[in-house]
Order: C-alpha cells, then structure tokens, then sequence
C-alpha cells in the first residue's frame, strides 16, 4: 500500500510502499501498536508510518552525533 507522510524532521512529503492493509492501518488510526497489528513491518517502516521520517533523514539529522 502507498503511504504518503510529511516528515517531521523537514516538512518534506514523500511516499513509500509499505506491506501493510487498509484495515491494518485503520487499526493503527484508531490507537493501535504497529508492533501488533503488522509485526512484518522493519523498524524504519514503523518510523516512516508514524513520523513520515525516513532513514536517510535520521542519518542526516543525526550525523553529527557519529563522529
């Protein structure tokens, strides 16, 4: 399912392709866990659903904290 986001770090919009259904998702909108309700889902596609964050964004916010 294409899932459109804005991420909260830049304010960017972008769109993913994630395994998840409509019910799934409706599941999450109504308060439940990504964890239960799609535990097929990576890390990084949790973020991207909850945050609109992606990993590349986390890398380049963060960079600074790896040196």
């Amino acid at each position: 399912m294409k899932i459109i986001r804005k991420s909260r770090l830049t304010g960017r919009i972008r769109a993913q392709d994630i395994d998840i259904t409509p019910v799934q998702l409706a599941h999450w909108d109504m308060g439940g866990l990504l964890t239960d309700i799609a535990p097929h889902l990576t890390h990084e596609e949790c973020w991207f659903i909850n945050e609109g964050v992606t990993l590349a964004e986390l890398e380049l916010q963060f960079a600074d904290c790896y040196v």
